[in-house]
């Protein structure tokens, strides 16, 4: 909770610098909700850090590499780079605040696993703004 804290908090660009070495350099462990705007759907993404190594492959040094999945007996989780900029970058989307809609949206089967078109409503909207990551 005091990592998300810090992340709203954290507006200025040396501030922001500062949260993500911090978030990058966690001892326990650390998760993180993330999602694709085309999505529905939320993934995550843990024990995200800056590689370094002595003697490591140039071509990792200094990467931010994470994992995505569970370690389970039959697999393990899955590494991926984690782009330096991106992922720390907020999204603003305009959004209708209509709770009773989305409900009666997603009720319906067929729209299972699909983005709710929110502009068919014709109701009003507000702007939110969230991180890509989600300490």
């Amino acid at each position: 909770m005091e990592l998300l804290e810090w992340q709203a908090q954290a507006g200025t660009a040396n501030t922001w610098n500062k949260f993500c070495q911090e978030a990058l350099s966690q001892m326990e462990l650390q998760v993180f909700a993330f999602n694709d705007l085309s999505s529905a759907f939320i993934s995550l993404i843990h024990s995200m850090h800056t590689y370094s190594a002595l003697g490591a492959d140039v071509d990792l040094k200094g990467k931010d590499i994470g994992f995505v999945g569970d370690k389970l007996s039959f697999q393990s989780p899955t590494p991926v780079l984690v782009q330096k900029e991106k992922p720390w970058k907020w999204h603003s989307k305009a959004v209708v605040p209509d709770g009773a809609a989305l409900l009666a949206n997603y009720a319906d089967n067929k729209n299972s696993g699909m983005l709710w078109d929110a502009s068919e409503t014709n109701k009003p909207t507000i702007n939110l703004t969230w991180p890509r990551l989600i300490a």
